[in-house]
C-alpha cells in the first residue's frame, strides 16, 4: 500500500498546471463559451454563451457561473485587484444585458465577456513577465530605502540653527550685550 502511494506521486503532480497551462484551459473555455459554433453561411460565430442563453432563466445564470468561473481562475493565477474588478464589470454587463430575451443572446454574441476577460488576464501576464518581477522587487527596493533614508530625523545638535550676523544676536536676545 505504501508503494503504491510513492509510485502515485506523478497522478498527483498532473492535477497541479502551471500558469501558462492554465492559462490555456481558460482560453480554450473562452473559445466554448463565445465562438464554438459557426453559423452555416455567414461568417459570425456564437458560443455556448448565446444558445445557452436562450433557455430561460436558467440558461443566463449557467454561462454567467461559467465566465465567473474564469474571474476565480484569474485571481487564482494572481490577478490584482483592479483587474479582477474589470473582468468581474465585463461578466456584470454580460448577465445583466443577456437576461433581456433574444436581445440578450445578440449582445451576448457580440460583447463575448468571456474572450475579452482571457484576453485581459493573458496583456497582463505578458506585461509582467516572471523575468521582470525580480528586476521589479530590487527596484522597489531602492526606493523604500531611499525614501526610508530622507524619512529620518537629522541630528539636531550637530546642526543648531547659529545665526550670522550680530544683528540677529541683539535681535533675538536683546539683553545681551558684546
Amino acid at each position: 500500500m505504501l508503494a503504491s502511494r510513492v509510485w502515485d506521486t506523478d497522478a498527483a503532480q498532473r492535477h497541479y498546471l502551471s500558469h501558462a497551462e492554465r492559462l490555456d484551459r481558460l482560453d480554450a473555455l473562452a473559445n466554448l463559451l463565445d465562438s464554438a459554433l459557426l453559423i452555416p453561411g455567414t461568417n459570425i460565430r456564437i458560443g455556448l454563451d448565446a444558445a445557452v442563453g436562450l433557455i430561460p432563466g436558467i440558461g443566463d445564470i449557467i454561462t454567467t457561473a461559467t465566465a465567473l468561473y474564469i474571474v476565480h481562475e484569474a485571481r487564482q493565477l494572481g490577478a490584482p485587484k483592479w483587474l479582477v474588478a474589470r473582468m468581474i464589470g465585463n461578466v456584470a454587463v454580460d448577465g445583466l444585458v443577456g437576461a433581456v430575451p433574444l436581445l440578450g443572446d445578440v449582445f451576448d454574441t457580440l460583447w463575448r465577456a468571456n474572450r475579452r476577460n482571457v484576453d485581459l488576464l493573458r496583456r497582463h501576464r505578458e506585461w509582467i513577465r516572471p523575468s521582470q518581477t525580480g528586476a521589479l522587487k530590487v527596484l522597489a527596493a531602492i526606493v523604500s530605502a531611499v525614501k526610508e533614508a530622507h524619512a529620518q530625523p537629522r541630528c539636531t545638535a550637530l546642526h543648531r540653527a547659529r545665526p550670522r550676523s550680530r544683528e540677529r544676536w541683539q535681535d533675538t536676545e536683546p539683553n545681551v550685550r558684546f
